[in-house]
Order: structure tokens, then sequence, then C-alpha cells
């Protein structure tokens, strides 16, 4: 049942019975509060001995249910095999090793599938009318403007909050629905049904004028590539981490991020060092362009410096910058995003955090 093809198989049909569940669920709940009729008859099926009195939606998660049992099951069986007997033993082991490899093939299948379409969902009620206060011109208005999420894929997303601080201790926090995509970070914000793609900014966003403006306003772009990433942990609050954009055509703008909870923020750094780690093997092209752009523009180098960074929003009474005065700042190497810390320990420790997909 488990090994070779019909193993294979068995993967297959799984989580082609699993990908879409819960969405499948949700219709049927809809449907049978609109349709009396076949209400009525689901409820009288439901009444049949067979049913265990479930309803059928109670009854279509069972098959997964039962499947991710099946290893707990053989591992149990295995403490009271005869250690004596080592083909029994051998096949009891390669059958719950199997059956851990299937369930776990299925749900990476199923989250996968989920993903998807969330991102139809999102792209159908996105709203990215904002982008042009910027201005028509802007590069990320000209690239994300008429964007289709879907040709992206979705790696990890949740609710985040967005701390802007700036000078005389303004402060103004912005709750954000954040999509982890295969080649950056998207702000999203929610409103009613649709999902907001906007600029940031503890004033009103519009053109600019003049420099002056640029730097008073300090506005922040909602995408951040990771060939422009830097991510750190925040020493004073455990829930926050800093996303740094650091592109090499502009001013870094350094974002402050906090989750519900501690385990939410380290799943969240965990999430972001694999997708790098899967952005720099995937995409060559990418940091051979990256690496060009550092070296042709290498004054913007040293906005990655502690002392610049520090300095800089030193000048504009930040509160942030206290954070960032023991932090060490790399270079974007290979396109990926570094996570940095106040110290080598921080950086580590980073890649140590347990918190799905």
């Amino acid at each position: 049942m488990f090994q070779g093809s019909a193993g294979q198989r068995l993967i297959e049909a799984a989580s082609k019975f699993t990908q879409e569940q819960n969405f499948t669920i949700d219709d049927l709940k809809k449907l049978r509060s609109r349709d009396p009729k076949l209400e009525a008859f689901l409820s009288e099926q439901e009444r049949r001995p067979e049913c265990r009195r479930l309803q059928l939606q109670s009854l279509l998660p069972v098959e997964h249910q039962r499947l991710v049992k099946y290893p707990l099951l053989l591992e149990n069986l295995i403490k009271h095999c005869d250690p004596s007997d080592k083909p029994e033993l051998e096949m009891m082991k390669s059958g719950a090793k199997r059956t851990r490899e299937i369930v776990e093939s299925i749900d990476k299948q199923v989250a996968a599938a989920q993903n998807r379409q969330k991102l139809v969902e999102i792209t159908r009620n996105l709203d990215t009318s904002g982008l042009e206060k910027m201005g028509g011109d802007d590069p990320v208005c000209r690239e994300y403007r008429h964007i289709d999420l879907t040709a992206h894929k979705l790696l990890y997303d949740g609710n985040l909050t967005l701390n802007l601080s700036g000078e005389n201790r303004r402060n103004k926090k912005i709750e954000l629905y954040v999509l982890l995509l295969d080649d950056s970070i998207m702000f999203l914000q929610k409103q009613d049904e649709k999902y907001l793609l906007k600029f940031h900014s503890l004033s009103s966003v519009g053109p600019l004028t003049s420099k002056g403006d640029e730097a008073t306003r300090r506005i922040h772009s909602p995408v951040i590539k990771f060939s422009s990433l830097l991510v750190r942990t925040v020493a004073t609050n455990k829930r926050a981490f800093f996303v740094i954009n650091n592109p090499s055509t502009a001013e870094s703008q350094l974002n402050e991020l906090i989750a519900a909870s501690r385990d939410e923020c380290d799943k969240w750094l965990r999430h972001i060092n694999k997708a790098a780690e899967i952005y720099k093997t995937k995409a060559p092209s990418n940091m051979a362009i990256t690496a060009k752009g550092l070296h042709r523009t290498s004054t913007q180098l040293s906005l990655q410096t502690p002392s610049s960074l520090s300095s800089q929003h030193h000048h504009n009474n930040n509160p942030q910058a206290a954070n960032l005065s023991a932090v060490s700042f790399t270079a974007v190497s290979g396109g990926s995003p570094q996570v940095m810390g106040a110290g080598a320990s921080d950086a580590s420790s980073a890649h140590h955090h347990e918190g799905p997909s």
C-alpha cells in the first residue's frame, strides 16, 4: 500500500482529494445555506447510521486525518516487534519511514495549492491605485501597478504591524497583511474585501517636489525585493524585526515589523531565511545583476555600515536609530538578504528559531 508505485499513487490521489478541501467545504456550507432542497437531502442522508451523526463537511477531512495516523501506528508497533526477527523489524521501519514521507509530500502539495488559491483571491481584490500617488514614472508604480500575483509563488503570509518613527518622537503604527513571495516581501493593507498596495509614510504620500521633501517624509516602498533586502532582529523587542530596503539606486528604508508573539516573529525570520536561500540558488542571473549594480554604485554601499545608518536616523531624531548602533551590516551578497544582529550570535540564533508554511 505504501511502497513503490502504490505509494506514489496514494500521494497523487490523496493530494488531489485534499488540495482544495478547505475551499470546497466553505462552498458546501454556503450552498447548504442557500439551497433548502439540498440541505434537506443531505440532512436526510446524514441521519444514516453509516455517517455516525456527522455532516458531509465533517466527513470529507476524515481521509487525511486517518492517513496521518499511519506513521504513529507503525512506530508504536515497532516497539512491540521481536528484536530477533530482523526481516519483520526492517519491514516495519521501512513502512513507518515511507508513510511519514507520503504524509509530508501530501502536506506540501496541499499547502502549495492553498497558497496558489490565496494569490488568486488577493489578485482579484487587489487595489494598486495608491501607487500612482507617487507619480506614474515611479519605478515601483511602473512595475507593480498591474501586477498579477498568480505569476509568483507564495511562501508565507500573515499579519504584522509596521511601526514608523520620525522626528520629535512621532510614531505611526499600520496594520499590514504581509506576503512573502519567491522574490520579494509585499506589504498590503486590508480594507473590507480589498487589499491595498500603497506607499507608507508618517505624512501624506504624493509626488516629491524636492530632496528635502523626501528626507522629511521617509516614504516607504510596499515591496522589498530580495536583491536589496537586509533583515535583523530588534534588540529591545523580541516580537519585532527590521526589514531594511537597501536598493543600489536610492536611499535605504528601515521598516520595523512587529509580530503578535515572539514565536510568530521567529517563524517569520525562519521563513525569510529559507526563501532567501531558495532565491539565491534559483536566480543566478539576479545575483550577477545585483553584484554588478553594487559595484557600479559603490557610493551607496556606505548606507549599509553601522555608522552611516545610525547617523542618518539620528540626524532625523529617529528613535529606531538607537537599535542600530551595535549592528554589523554587510552588503547584499549574491542577491540574497542577510539576517544580521548585534553580533554574529544573533544571526546564527535566527537560524535555530523553531516556529507552517
